[in-house]
């Protein structure tokens, strides 16, 4: 069995695109939802927090990051 390191997103992504079957094994690294925000602004931070946590509890993260994979194959792509 041949083994590569790929991010779970890109490897969705291609695996469907080029008809390969695969399955994600250890992680080697996680991601977070990161957003900027302004000093001035920082006694929103936990309803932001919270609110983050509400579309994750939800699945609605999951279901964006679906769509982002889902889409990307009607996007124009060069091969080479």
């Amino acid at each position: 069995m041949d083994r590569i390191i790929i991010g779970d997103l890109p490897a969705r992504y291609w695996g469907e695109k080029l008809g390969i079957d695969f399955e994600l094994n250890a992680e080697h690294s996680s991601g977070s939802l990161h957003l900027r925000l302004l000093a001035k602004h920082r006694a929103l931070l936990p309803k932001l927090n919270a609110a983050i946590q509400v579309l994750r509890d939800s699945g609605r993260v999951a279901e964006i990051e679906q769509s982002y994979v889902t889409n990307l194959h009607s996007l124009p792509h060069d091969p080479h």
